[in-house]
């Protein structure tokens, strides 16, 4: 057999041992995967770098009545945390209904300003941690013109808001003129504001049909006594509040349905939104630290004509994410600076690669951000991010499952701990960054991480709270995974048992060509105080079972104490067993690592077999 590393080593012609465990290898046939990885390997996990074990399992939260779209949390000014849930088409804060009125589809939120603004699709709405409205409905009014003539004129000073149908114009009264224009026609009749600055810094608002006449079609304001000039010099002191209803301005932000927060010199203080059918290759951003204003010139196109389906930040630069344009170029990179003392947001470059799959894909490992593509998770790196495209392939190891996956679309992940979480398929694709690998069959990434695989897992979101993973299902529930590996409760999906294996690749030793008999296995082993081994081997294609383990894997521990388990040691430090074998005359085998109880934990720390080999395969 081919040797890897000093991790696996043939110490005699009859003797084979692995002491370091890194991941599973689905890539690779299981004739060929390395004896540091196996074939396959469900429902185990790192336990300290180069060791397995059992994963934990999960526990229901609450239980919600449709599918959950998204989970987010929202940090008070004053401190405390609300976690709104996104299920079905309601929006809830703890057991308090905000809303029947979301889109039944994957949301996106974030935190800007003290409030928290979550796309759907349907409209954009804000938390602003009592209650739920659209934010449309707290629009800011921005101020159009200043120092404008009765006539017109004036000095443009803020673009219309996209949220909100409003706007001010303010003018410089010459104490003559009585007719003073606004700068648009086709007005709404049913509302126009009228102050006048009588007294410095006194604003006082006027009556209509008292003070003043107003001729919405014109866009007209006609005093019935002509202001006096400013009582401050230079200073507007006639001011006119007026609204036109635009609905194609208000949906180009309301259909969107992915956002990020991005700024100058990558700042966090602007609301990026995208994802809007009609205008697939756009993106627009609010005013800084402020989402209720998008001005009207705040956009972006971003490549050719297919659909921008998320963001991630590398660096300084904001990256969108498209669904594949047709020269490749998939990934617009964008930098935030001050241009005549404006923010501007140019596109500083383009990078061809693999079009990514879902835009909830995104998470950051580390400083790392990843995403999940058509052929595998990718990373784009600062050195990536001034070339002409990224290579930084990081899911080798397990490209082939990921490819062969349905509905890709429906991925999401998120960031735990070291590793990163992809859930696909009702599965959990998990990538480690404790463990990497330098792999010649991906010759343009600097590095793989090492791949672990969690099965009947129907996530649909995935999210953090308090240092646990947890995740909404297509069924309405909240799950959150256990947290205490010492624990042998921790070891149940929602009290069923866990199967988890460890497989070792298919063993034929370095002479393949000769037939083995197999006469002694060793397992170095995690303890618990509840936990068995059963050992199997697949001989001639067929699994048949060696033997089972477990008194003398268990030790006394008082406070998980089961008389069916009982045991009177009180040795917690990993244990070494062995068993007699009797597998002549075969020319290859592997060997199966297992415990599918419930609230048994189960690890591999080291494993050994010896063999003699007779005559030569005819």
């Amino acid at each position: 057999m081919k040797q890897v590393n000093n991790s696996y080593r043939s110490a005699s012609p009859s003797k084979l041992t692995v002491s370091e465990f890194r991941g599973i290898d689905l890539y690779n046939s299981p004739a060929n995967v390395s004896p540091l990885r196996s074939p396959e390997a469900p429902n185990m996990i790192r336990d300290v770098p180069g060791k397995v074990r059992k994963r934990m399992g999960y526990h229901k939260v609450k239980q919600y009545a449709a599918r959950i779209n998204g989970v987010y949390q929202y940090h008070a000014p004053g401190g405390g945390t609300v976690e709104l849930v996104h299920s079905g088409d309601k929006l809830y804060a703890g057991d308090t209904l905000l809303s029947s009125a979301l889109a039944n589809v994957r949301s996106s939120g974030w935190q800007l300003g003290g409030k928290l603004y979550i796309s759907d699709g349907k409209a954009l709405v804000v938390y602003d941690g009592e209650s739920l409205a659209p934010a449309s409905a707290g629009a800011y009014v921005p101020k159009l013109n200043i120092s404008r003539r009765p006539s017109g004129g004036g000095t443009a000073y803020e673009g219309l808001n996209l949220l909100g149908d409003m706007w001010t114009e303010s003018f410089l009264a010459d104490g003559a003129s009585s007719v003073y224009q606004l700068s648009y026609d086709g007005l709404d009749s049913s509302f126009v504001k009228v102050e006048l600055m009588l007294t410095d810094e006194v604003w006082t608002e006027q009556t209509q049909g008292t003070h003043y006449s107003f001729d919405a079609s014109l866009g007209r304001v006609t005093f019935v006594s002509a202001p006096a000039v400013s009582p401050a010099d230079g200073a507007d002191n006639v001011r006119v509040t007026v609204k036109k209803s635009r609905p194609e301005y208000l949906a180009r932000i309301n259909k969107c349905d992915m956002s990020v927060l991005y700024g100058v010199n990558g700042s966090a203080d602007r609301l990026f939104v995208t994802g809007n059918p009609d205008f697939i290759n756009y993106d627009w951003y609010s005013q800084m630290n402020d989402a209720s204003y998008f001005p009207v010139s705040n956009y972006c196109i971003l490549g050719l004509s297919t659909r921008v389906l998320g963001y991630s930040i590398i660096e300084d630069k904001l990256a969108a994410h498209k669904a594949g344009d047709a020269d490749g170029r998939n990934v617009v990179l964008r930098m935030g600076k001050l241009e005549s003392e404006k923010a501007a947001f140019p596109v500083v470059n383009t990078l061809q690669g693999a079009p990514i799959a879902s835009g909830h894909s995104i998470a950051y490992l580390k400083t790392e951000p990843l995403f999940f593509s058509q052929s595998g998770v990718y990373a784009i790196t600062p050195a990536d991010a001034n070339a002409e495209r990224y290579t930084q392939n990081r899911s080798f190891f397990i490209n082939g499952a990921l490819e062969a996956e349905p509905d890709k679309d429906e991925a999401c992940a998120v960031s735990f701990r070291d590793f990163y979480v992809l859930a696909l398929g009702g599965k959990l694709y998990i990538l480690d960054s404790l463990l990497k690998s330098y792999e010649s069959g991906a010759p343009y990434s600097t590095h793989q991480y090492e791949a672990f695989l969690f099965t009947g897992i129907n996530a649909r979101v995935l999210y953090v709270k308090d240092g646990a993973l947890r995740f909404g299902t297509d069924s309405g529930a909240i799950m959150e995974f256990y947290t205490d590996p010492e624990d042998v409760d921790s070891y149940n999906d929602e009290g069923e048992a866990i199967e988890a294996y460890w497989d070792t690749p298919m063993l034929t030793t370095q002479q393949f060509y000769t037939k083995k008999s197999f006469r002694y296995l060793a397992l170095k082993t995690r303890p618990a105080s509840e936990t068995s081994l059963r050992v199997s081997a697949q001989i001639r294609g067929v699994w048949t079972p060696l033997f089972e383990e477990s008194a003398a894997l268990r030790y006394l521990q008082f406070s998980k104490l089961s008389f069916s388990k009982l045991s009177f040691s009180c040795d917690a430090t990993p244990r070494a067993i062995g068993r007699k074998l009797r597998l002549p005359k075969v020319d290859k085998i592997r060997f199966r690592f297992s415990n599918a109880v419930k609230n048994e934990p189960f690890g591999v720390y080291d494993f050994a077999v010896e063999y003699s080999q007779g005559g030569r395969i005819r």
